[in-house]
């Protein structure tokens, strides 16, 4: 079985809002990348031409499974900011429950959080090509953590994908957890004002996040309309 694998994305919003569309349906229509767009047509022609050698000597067809993985967007400054409001607060709250001589950071439960939920992911280069293999990598898709001499005068470069590097999606899920442990140890909507702000801050972000993901629903309704 050949698997084909691509990423896609929704339809703008701006289809939405220029259609006038104000209700929500099951259907989502996703479109994939042009990038995704011309390797996919490729390697279709490939399974094709090997269907038709295969179907000529009286072979098994080769069967298609086709994956598509939906492109988030990349993870806004508004969501970082409240990521690191309420890592301060895990700070305070876990200070006063264990008193440590040393107080707890942000940055402390952060790096301590990385190390647990951030993905790793190895990648393979030439020896000679390593230094600039790094540079891409950092800018693109995770911090290198470690290099490792492979077979063949490979090296193997180990990186992990810490928060800078999440889309929305991971991002509102690792900000849900921080709010889960916040809950656990009992710190909710109280009167002290910091508090108060932090969670006020949490639930804009929420609905405004909802919004956002009803309006792109909505856009793929639209866009399918306009393809019928």
């Amino acid at each position: 079985m050949a698997r084909l694998r691509f990423n896609a994305t929704l339809p703008d919003v701006k289809v939405w809002k220029d259609h006038g569309i104000t209700s929500r349906d099951d259907l989502i229509l996703l479109r994939y990348t042009e990038e995704s767009r011309s390797r996919v047509r490729a390697e279709l022609r490939k399974i094709t031409a090997k269907n038709d050698e295969n179907f000529l000597a009286g072979k098994k067809q080769v069967e298609l499974d086709i994956v598509i993985d939906i492109a988030y967007r990349p993870r806004s400054l508004s969501a970082n900011a409240l990521m690191w409001s309420l890592y301060a607060l895990l700070a305070q709250a876990m200070d006063k429950e264990n008193k440590r001589l040393d107080p707890y950071t942000a940055q402390e439960l952060y790096d301590r959080d990385m190390q647990v939920c951030a993905p790793r992911h190895v990648f393979f280069c030439t020896h000679d090509s390593l230094p600039f293999f790094k540079i891409v990598l950092e800018k693109d898709y995770g911090h290198v953590v470690a290099e490792k001499d492979a077979e063949n005068g490979f090296t193997s470069v180990e990186i992990m994908e810490t928060s800078s590097y999440w889309d929305s999606k991971r991002m509102s899920d690792h900000i849900e957890r921080i709010m889960n442990e916040l809950e656990s140890m009992g710190i909710t909507r109280g009167a002290n004002g910091d508090v108060s702000k932090i969670f006020d801050d949490f639930q804009a972000w929420k609905e405004k996040a909802g919004q956002a993901e009803e309006k792109t629903d909505a856009a793929a309704m639209a866009d399918e309309a306009l393809q019928g």
